[in-house]
């Protein structure tokens, strides 16, 4: 939001500049409700300053919004991924269970034990002529 404020107040000080530039000209104005007789580049580049950050602000909010409306859509999803990873991730412990509990225990010394956990690399080589 800092960099769209900065960015909004260096464009209405450069349009004001330009009023102020030619602060001396004037001109008709005509809008919905009448006429502005008169109006100096001045005041008229005033009121161009004025909507370009009403606008600016109303759309960089608007951006907010919907980024935030955005994160939480995520946020949900991802909780929810979660969960179904948390159930997977038990079923396969509650199925490795079962069936380190079916296996015979490894009476070789080649073999790693099923007691080293999970963590102990397996470095048996299931393949014929493998290293």
């Amino acid at each position: 939001m800092k960099n769209v404020l900065v960015a909004l107040a260096v464009v209405a000080v450069a349009v004001l500049a330009i009023g102020a530039a030619s602060h001396g000209a004037r001109a008709d104005v005509n809008y919905l409700a009448g006429t502005w007789h008169g109006a100096s580049a001045l005041a008229l580049s005033a009121a161009v300053a004025a909507l370009i950050v009403i606008v600016g602000l109303g759309a960089a909010l608007i951006a907010l919004l919907g980024a935030a409306r955005d994160r939480d859509v995520l946020e949900t999803e991802l909780q929810s991924t979660y969960a179904r990873l948390r159930a997977a991730e038990s079923a396969n412990a509650a199925q490795r269970g079962a069936a380190a509990g079916d296996a015979p225990p490894a009476v070789s010394g080649d073999a790693p034990s099923a007691a080293a956990g999970d963590d102990a690399p397996d470095t048996r080589c299931d393949e014929p002529g493998g290293s």
